[in-house]
């Protein structure tokens, strides 16, 4: 797999945390059973999109400064996950906080751990 696949398959791994996560947490916090797992593709959406607005620009800036490893791609997740707080609650509630940043660097780490399996080409002898 070249770098670029890797990367491309990373950034469709990472929201899968966060999605199952959500759609877990559904089934035991309002006792809907096993029925709301369906609900994990609405999920994956949202974090996919989370992750193209907000990781994107900041997967740009690590792979600009050569600093794309793993503390960082767990960093960067981690403020994802704090921005999503920020937005959707306005910070009301900072307890609230904890899961959405660990699940953010769980995405981070999902994403390096892909995307460091991608290897560049042989280059091609004339």
């Amino acid at each position: 797999m070249t770098r670029g696949q890797a990367f491309l398959a990373a950034a469709f791994a990472a929201p899968a945390l966060p999605a199952a996560a959500m759609s877990v947490a559904l089934v035991f916090s309002f006792g809907n059973g096993p029925a709301a797992l369906i609900t994990f593709p609405l999920w994956y959406v949202i974090a996919l999109v989370v992750e193209a607005l907000l990781g994107g620009p900041l997967f740009l800036i690590a792979w600009r400064l050569r600093r794309v490893t793993w503390w960082t791609s767990a960093l960067a997740g981690a403020v994802v996950g704090a921005a999503v707080v920020a937005i959707w609650s306005g910070l009301r509630e900072p307890a609230a906080a904890a899961a959405p940043v660990a699940l953010g660097a769980g995405a981070g780490l999902v994403f390096w751990l892909v995307a460091r399996l991608g290897r560049d080409p042989p280059p091609a002898i004339p």
